[in-house]
Parts: structure tokens; sequence; C-alpha cells
């Protein structure tokens, strides 16, 4: 396996947003071509990693480029800063920490229909175990039954109603 090509180093939002412009000349991209690649509206690329870098870089914009571009970012210590801020850093009392098995409201909102599903299941096993299938079939025959009748009925009524109102 060959070594991946750096671009740059960054510890500031400019420095990376110069990495990325470093790789996109690197790769001979033009900004219009990087734009339609990473399905960004006309011209968001240069306000984006241009000379007047009017737009930072968002989550939507940062992933859309480091696909385009077949970047990814790894996240290491600043040796030198590391130094200066060391001192500052407090250890946190462990016993005041939530524990890391808190999920979030968009995560439930995503599962709960997966969830609901499997219990809808396991709730139709669990009512028809101990029920042959003859019998299951001539219950939900009745079920059908009254449920066919019942529509029945209420499409005669609305018949009625409309020839009634029709006279």
């Amino acid at each position: 396996m060959s070594e991946a090509t750096v671009f740059g180093e960054a510890t500031t939002h400019e420095e990376l947003v110069a990495a990325i412009y470093a790789c996109k000349e690197a790769r001979g991209i033009s900004n219009q071509v990087l734009d339609e690649i990473a399905n960004l509206s006309h011209g968001h690329v240069s306000k984006l990693i241009g000379p007047g870098r009017e737009r930072g870089l968002s989550q939507v914009s940062l992933d859309a480029l480091l696909g385009s571009l077949a970047l990814k970012l790894i996240v290491a210590e600043d040796e030198a800063q590391a130094s200066i801020m060391r001192s500052r850093w407090e250890s946190r009392d462990n016993r005041q920490v939530r524990s890391p098995t808190r999920i979030g409201a968009a995560f439930l909102r995503r599962a709960r229909p997966a969830v609901l599903r499997e219990f809808s299941r396991k709730g139709g096993l669990a009512r028809w175990k101990g029920t042959s299938p003859e019998l299951r079939r001539k219950l939900m025959q009745a079920v059908w039954k009254t449920r066919t009748k019942a529509a029945q009925l209420r499409a005669a009524a609305a018949t009625e109603n409309t020839c009634g109102q029709a006279d």
C-alpha cells in the first residue's frame, strides 16, 4: 500500500480550507467541476475555498468536499499546543459523568419504526402461538365476513341516501 499524499496540516479553519484548496489545485479540478461533483450549488465552492471565502465550511459542505476530493481527516495531538494547554486541563469527577448509553432524540425517531415493527411481529407470534392453523383460518374468515358485511351495509345506506336525494 502506498503512502497517502499530504496536502497540508491544519490547526485552524483557515489552514483546513487552505489544505482543501491545495488538494483541489493539485488534482487540477476547477471550482465549477467540484461544485458539480460535490452536488453543491453553482459558485458555492468559490465561496467556501476561493480567495474571497465568503462562507465558512458547514457539516454538509465539508462532507461534500472531503468525499469529492477523496480526502479524510486524521485528528492528531499538536504537541506544542498541548504543552501550553496541559496545565489548564482539569480532570473530571467520573462520579458526575453520565453513562455514555444515552440515546439522542434523533436516533429514537429513526429507530422507532423498526422497534415497533419488531414488537408487533413478536406480539403476533405470541397471540397465535397456541392456535392451530385451522382455528386461525376460521377466526380470520369470521373477521373478514364481519368487515365485509359492515362495508356492504354502509355502501347500501350510502346508495339509499343518494337515491333518496335524487327524487
